[in-house]
């Protein structure tokens, strides 16, 4: 059907959800037939600033019931061009409880548009995915100048950490958080990192779902700056998600474990910086392997973890003294791993881990080029994921079989008290019986 087909027709009438990749001109009119009344979600994609701007105008007033919209614009498109044009077609959107914005959009004019939305739940600001300097020359700084966007319970936002405790801390800003992604490319240091964390404890103590990916991709700094100090005040959360990224290992110890697992007892995910930028020349040492003991007997309910991790002899000749009730899957990201340990760290995870799966990565693009350092490491895992998937199902088998045992015995015994009740009962039968019989012969 063509566009001038469409035309005056009552075309998808209910249509519900849409999403529309504009990328040829003969695809900005159609836009306008499918903004239908049941319309409610809606996604636009363009490859072409020019044809991104026809469109926006064309839909202006026509998407009153939209609630969930996103919007994404071609490579390093300067936003400010559609300030006044975007803002416009948001404030048009009186029922938007979740918005997705393109890099660097949150200009005052749509945070404006933004703090209009009375129903508005969920910010998304997308992931830039330019340089560091990119970012700084470009970059807007989000400000809470007045009422709107304090009733907030989901943000993901690219912004510059440095500030923001300022933002945080805002006459304006929101209170009521409970999911909240944040990212930067500027190197974060550990004193800022807990600045930062400390603050948004203050301000959101109804968070419950923390992601922090700050990766400035430098290999040169001072690798021990990330320690459980700059995060502790996480302590104050009852967190059931978190997940933190950064350039340089997260240092912390067994008792710094129990203290996360006796704060976060409902916690599901918990990822810990399992992807440090290392190089050839530098691997850091990470969380003993042993000590993932600690994590079985304080986190109950984690079902996905991410470290990493250290591994040494003296795994060896530690005993497996407990397991993971639900975890499904351990992640290991770039530890290293020296072959001569592949086999027997296979086997301490799959006692460890009855119910899971292991996985390893060295990710290129986040990371450097994949020397022969990283390939060995990559191979030396691989080897031991293999032999975990092993081990775990012999000892899966091994459990079925025992546990098949266990009901061929549980039956055996069942059938045991069975033949003892029914001689019991026969026993009695008998008596009554005999005592009939003796009463029988005196009378």
């Amino acid at each position: 059907m063509t566009v001038q087909g469409m035309q005056g027709s009552n075309f998808l009438p209910h249509l519900q959800s849409l999403q529309w990749d504009v990328s040829h001109p003969s695809s900005v009119k159609g836009i306008e037939f499918f903004a239908t009344p049941s319309l409610s979600v809606l996604t636009l994609k363009f490859s072409n600033k020019f044809h991104a701007l026809l469109s926006i105008r064309t839909l202006r007033g026509r998407l009153q019931n939209i609630q969930e919209f996103s919007i994404l614009l071609p490579h390093q498109t300067h936003v400010n061009v559609f300030d006044v044009t975007l803002s416009d077609l948001l404030y048009g959107m009186p029922r938007l409880s979740s918005v997705a914005l393109p890099p660097f959009s949150l200009s005052p004019p749509i945070i404006k548009s933004l703090m209009s939305l009375s129903g508005l739940k969920k910010v998304v600001h997308s992931d830039p995915l330019v340089s560091a300097y990119d970012y700084d020359a470009y970059g807007c700084q989000l400000h809470f100048d007045t009422d709107g966007l304090s009733e907030l319970e989901s943000l993901n936002i690219y912004i510059d950490i440095q500030r923001g405790s300022e933002i945080l801390q805002g006459h304006y800003a929101p209170r009521k958080l409970n999911y909240l992604y944040v990212g930067t490319r500027q190197f974060i240091k550990g004193h800022q990192l807990g600045s930062f964390l400390e603050v948004l404890v203050t301000t959101n103590r109804f968070i419950t779902s923390l992601r922090l990916v700050l990766y400035a991709q430098e290999l040169d700094r001072d690798p021990n700056i990330i320690k459980f100090v700059h995060i502790c005040s996480l302590l104050k959360l009852d967190l059931n998600l978190l997940i933190i990224k950064h350039d340089n290992p997260l240092q912390y110890s067994n008792k710094d474990v129990v203290l996360m697992g006796k704060a976060w007892p409902h916690i599901t995910y918990l990822s810990l910086n399992s992807e440090p930028l290392t190089n050839i020349n530098y691997a850091p040492h990470g969380f003993p392997i042993t000590s993932l003991h600690s994590f079985a007997s304080y986190f109950p309910r984690l079902e996905k973890l991410g470290l990493y991790i250290s591994v040494d002899e003296d795994f060896l000749t530690q005993p497996q003294r407990v397991e993971f009730q639900r975890l499904r899957y351990l992640y290991v990201g770039t530890s290293p791993l020296y072959s001569r340990y592949a086999e027997d760290i296979a086997i301490f995870l799959a006692g460890l881990i009855p119910n899971g799966q292991l996985d390893a990565e060295w990710l290129s693009g986040m990371y450097p080029p994949r020397t022969t350092h990283g390939v060995t490491r990559n191979r030396n895992w691989d080897h031991a994921i293999h032999l975990f998937r092993i081990c775990s199902r012999a000892q899966r088998n091994i459990r079925r079989e025992y546990s098949e045992l266990l009901d061929q015995e549980k039956r055996r015994i069942d059938s045991l008290h069975a033949e003892n009740s029914a001689l019991k009962q026969e026993v009695i039968r008998l008596k009554t019986h005999l005592r009939g019989g003796n009463q029988s012969v005196h009378s």
